[in-house]
């Protein structure tokens, strides 16, 4: 698994590219954990150009989506590929995610910009 940094105006990005698995979502988990003190308030997680993701590692993005959630900041998903899409849909995520979600980043940069954000470089 690589993680690469980027940062989009308002928005922090935080891009996976590889396999998600076991050995690396405790990785992933503290550079959240970082993120969030330093207080992010925006954060997309790039999971656009992911291979695999095993169910620990949706439970681990799940938990964290939810602790952004409690401290008022949103941590958003990318998932342009169909298969990162079809595997939250069959872990039933796409319901419990609601806004969280975006297929594409023309979606997500047009949320951001309602909100009164900016999303480019």
């Amino acid at each position: 698994m690589e993680i690469h940094f980027e940062k989009k105006g308002d928005l922090q990005v935080l891009a996976i590219k590889g396999r998600f698995h076991l050995q690396s979502w405790r990785v992933l988990d503290k550079h959240l954990e970082n993120l969030l003190l330093k207080d992010t308030r925006w954060l997309a997680l790039d999971l656009s150009e992911v291979t695999l993701i095993c169910s620990t590692g949706v439970g681990s993005i799940l938990y964290n989506i939810r602790k952004y959630q409690e401290r008022d900041c949103s941590l958003m998903l990318i998932s342009t590929t169909p298969y990162v899409q079809d595997l939250f849909q069959i872990f039933g995520c796409d319901v419990f995610l609601g806004e969280c979600v975006f297929r594409d980043w023309k979606s997500l940069e047009k949320r951001l910009q309602s909100q009164g954000l900016a999303v480019t470089g």
